[in-house]
């Protein structure tokens, strides 16, 4: 008997980057801004409330994401459609530094092992408020800045990747900035319960996720180009 092999490919379905770009970087930006106008506007008492009990101008983003209904839901919808486009953008870039840093393979995984720890930890601590359990909610959010500001340094100042070189130096100074006087103000805080302190620590948090967001963005953008084909292959032996 004569064995044959017949192979059929069939091009199921294509799904734009471009697209998905869009919704990527756009919804969590349109998503946090929906929510801090609306805490500011209905939940205004409640929303800059502290233990200190002195006046306040700025809720912290904990409080505008996880602290009130319809902006815990409409946060975490947002962030839970991101999630998916953000792995393959994650594992996109990966491919890209494998083909422009051979000799620092480690490094490249590594750094898309902390991608996933971003991804991870900002998933946890939006569907975790800090009102129902604060330490988990603590824990991710540092693990979301730590996993960023290390991400950050490794790709700007180790792999030295090229695109968008200024701006991601630009991004990385005023994260890091942003981070040591939220440190500061946060500490200060607690420690006299000055008024309007905890909004300056607030007005810092807010500079350290939109800093996170253009970095993101930045990469993103580089694939907008791109497809993503869905192949169906059928083999047949006869």
């Amino acid at each position: 008997s004569l064995l044959q092999e017949i192979l059929i490919s069939m091009k199921d379905a294509g799904i734009s980057l471009r697209f998905l770009s869009h919704i990527t970087i756009f919804l969590p930006i349109f998503a946090l801004l929906f929510c801090i106008v609306l805490s500011m506007i209905v939940d205004y008492e409640k929303a800059t409330y502290t233990h200190c009990e002195v006046e306040e101008f700025l809720p912290s983003i904990s409080a505008v994401i996880g602290g009130f209904n319809p902006q815990k839901f409409i946060w975490s919808i947002s962030i839970a459609i991101i999630s998916g486009p953000r792995l393959i953008f994650a594992k996109l870039n990966q491919n890209y530094l494998f083909d422009h840093c051979p000799s620092k393979i480690t490094s490249v995984r590594l750094n898309y092992f902390l991608n996933l720890l971003e991804i991870l930890s900002l998933m946890t601590l939006s569907f975790v408020p800090s009102s129902e359990i604060f330490i988990i909610h603590a824990f991710a959010f540092t693990t979301f800045i730590v996993t960023s500001l290390i991400s950050m340094i490794l790709v700007t100042y180790y792999l030295k990747d090229l695109r968008k070189q200024r701006l991601k130096r630009t991004v990385f100074k005023l994260s890091l900035l942003c981070i040591v006087l939220a440190t500061y103000f946060y500490r200060r805080h607690n420690e006299l319960c000055e008024p309007y302190v905890y909004s300056m620590f607030a007005m810092c948090e807010y500079m350290v996720v939109m800093c996170n967001m253009v970095w993101n963005a930045s990469i993103i953008r580089d694939f907008v180009g791109y497809d993503i084909l869905v192949e169906r292959r059928l083999e047949m032996n006869l």
